[in-house]
Order: C-alpha cells, then structure tokens, then sequence
C-alpha cells in the first residue's frame, strides 16, 4: 500500500488533526512491518528445519533403496546359479533369466 506523503484537508492545508492522524499511521505501519518480518523469519527457520529433515529423509530412503537393489541383485543370482541360467535384461529392462549359450 503507497502512502500519501502530504495530508491535506478540504481546504488544502495540513492541521493539527491531520497530522496526528499521519503519524498514527506511521506507527501503526512501523509496528506493522517488524511483525511481519518476525513473521517471516519464523516462516523461513521453520521451513529450512523441514527442509533438513526432508534430506535426512531422503537420504535414508536413498540408502534402503540401494539396499534393496544389491538384495535383488543378490538373490537373482542366486536363482540364476541354482537353475544353470545368466542373467538377462530385455529390451523394456526387465531383469530375466536365460539359459546360458552353447
């Protein structure tokens, strides 16, 4: 919101009355602004703790992932060992088994 930088009255002139009605608002928008940057401090400490956690978070879910792509690895190798098969990928990525070239 712009302020007016002058307060006249219907006759052109500033009075008294006008200009405690100026500096009432002065106050008002200098209280104003200080709790709206409090405001939005508070905002930005708070979302930059959960974006700290989101990361942790993330991080953790990056680790069970890779956790749990060796595991799958492991145990088609396994299969594949147990069934005399090689490990394949088709052309889509899905992982398979083939019976090895002879």
């Amino acid at each position: 919101m712009k302020m007016q930088t002058e307060i006249h009255n219907s006759a052109g002139r500033c009075d008294e009355r006008d200009l405690d009605t100026w500096r009432t608002l002065l106050r008002i928008r200098r209280r104003f602004d200080p709790a709206a940057l409090e405001q939005i401090r508070a905002e930005v400490t708070r979302l930059a703790t959960e974006n700290d956690r989101l990361r942790e978070r993330l991080g953790r879910a990056e680790d069970d992932g890779e956790f749990w792509r060796r595991e799958a690895t492991e145990a088609h190798l396994q299969l594949c060992d147990l069934e005399h098969t090689v490990p394949g990928l088709t052309v889509d990525g899905q992982v398979v088994r083939v019976p090895p070239e002879k």
